[in-house]
């Protein structure tokens, strides 16, 4: 089976705070199914180039936001990637839970509540 997806950023201009700053937030779309996630980063909205995606400029800011946002779209891709591997068709809820760490391993169910009393009894051993 064939899966695609499909990443774009995008400064969410509603949500700007006080200091004129707006979210920056990541869309996913995989088989043409969507989802949007915060990337935890705002900026102004002046600095945002939509065209390339990425905050303008060379300013020691502005490399790290952009660092930060090609690292998010390197685990997208990776995430996505091991999913695809077992040829059945990927959620981009899959993908979502992956990001924010409640998800799946290479397409298996990770459980977290397991994990954190096997960490626990380690401790105490």
């Amino acid at each position: 089976m064939k899966n695609k997806i499909v990443t774009h950023f995008y400064v969410k201009d509603a949500k700007k705070d006080r200091n004129g700053e707006a979210p920056i937030y990541l869309r996913i779309t995989v088989n043409g199914e969507r989802a949007e996630i915060s990337t935890d980063r705002k900026i102004n909205p002046e600095f945002w180039d939509k065209s390339s995606e990425r905050v303008a400029g060379r300013s020691e800011p502005a490399r790290v936001i952009n660092a930060s946002l090609n690292n998010l779209v390197g685990k997208v891709e990776k995430y996505f990637s091991n999913l695809d591997v077992k040829n059945e068709m990927i959620s981009v809820d899959q993908i979502i839970a992956e990001l924010k760490g409640k998800g799946f391993f290479i397409g298996q169910s990770f459980d977290i509540k397991k994990f954190l009393a096997s960490r626990n009894s380690h401790k105490l051993e």
